[in-house]
């Protein structure tokens, strides 16, 4: 029984070392990317539906208190008008990117020295994660999935760690 308990006691003092689950620390900065909200059907170009509005707004409030400096998105409807309203009311432009370049956009977002968000799709993010944090971690989304939020985050030294969240955890 001793025993279990001590190895509870140093399990729970190592824990209490690590970085707190979905915070940078003092030396890091971050990389939100995101999918852009549902989208409306049968377009080549489809615009956000209501459900995807609403998703917008709620990046928006995510995004609120994140420090945000620059904003990234795809040169499409969906991807812009999903960061639109965040970045409008933090007086940000929207740097676009080519989906097709994931190392071009790669190497932008580890020059940059602040947090930043990436708008992008369900078989895009994906390739970022997995070049940004330099292994394979993750495949490509599910057409359905609209509620997970990837965080890269980097330490001054260039090392990086994820983390994998939904909306719900950084609502309510």
């Amino acid at each position: 029984m001793l025993r279990k308990v001590l190895t509870l006691l140093v399990v729970f003092g190592l824990f209490a070392w690590l970085p707190a689950f979905g915070q940078a620390q003092d030396n890091e900065r971050a990389i939100y990317i995101i999918r852009h909200g549902e989208k409306l059907a049968d377009k080549d170009d489809p615009a956000l539906s209501p459900e995807g509005e609403q998703r917008a707004e709620r990046v928006k409030a995510l995004l609120q208190d994140k420090d945000i400096r620059k904003v990234y998105s795809s040169d499409t409807k969906r991807t812009r008008s999903t960061i639109m309203p965040f970045a409008d009311d933090k007086g940000l432009g929207i740097q676009l990117y080519d989906t097709k370049k994931h190392g071009e956009l790669v190497a932008k977002l580890q020059e940059e020295t602040d947090n930043v968000v990436v708008i992008g799709h369900s078989n895009t993010i994906h390739h970022l994660v997995n070049l940004l944090v330099g292994k394979e971690m993750m495949e490509e989304l599910d057409e359905s999935d609209y509620e997970n939020i990837f965080v890269v985050y980097i330490s001054d030294e260039g090392a990086t760690r994820l983390d994998s969240k939904k909306f719900s955890d950084f609502e309510g």
